[in-house]
């Protein structure tokens, strides 16, 4: 969801603090920011509906979780559908659970 609304440091604030991670993410970030205000102006819309979340395995600091379904944006009337089916890896870190292998696989859209 902050991809969607366009909040990039919430984006990075949702990935775990793993360098090698928190920069392949960034890289993924960078042309999109450079896009930012013209994604805004023209009210690009992610649809999340066909997405399903599934938990493998939870040990408490360490989670598998299964992102399968549909993604979709539609702007100005067109849309794109991307088939997404990814398992993250999520780590506990402070008091909440943070994106931590494969994140940069979600900004491929």
């Amino acid at each position: 969801q902050a991809l969607a609304d366009f909040n990039y440091k919430q984006v990075i604030d949702l990935t775990c603090s793993n360098p090698k991670v928190r920069d392949a993410v960034q890289v993924r970030l960078d042309p999109l920011s450079d896009i930012q205000g013209t994604l805004q102006t023209l009210k690009g819309q992610f649809d999340f509906s066909g997405l399903k979340f599934e938990e493998l395995s939870n040990d408490g600091r360490t989670a598998r979780v299964r992102l399968s379904g549909k993604m979709a944006l539609k702007v100005l009337g067109q849309s794109q559908a991307l088939d997404v089916f990814e398992d993250l890896t999520v780590v506990k870190e402070g008091d909440g659970w943070k994106v931590c292998a494969n994140a940069a696989n979600l900004l491929k859209f």
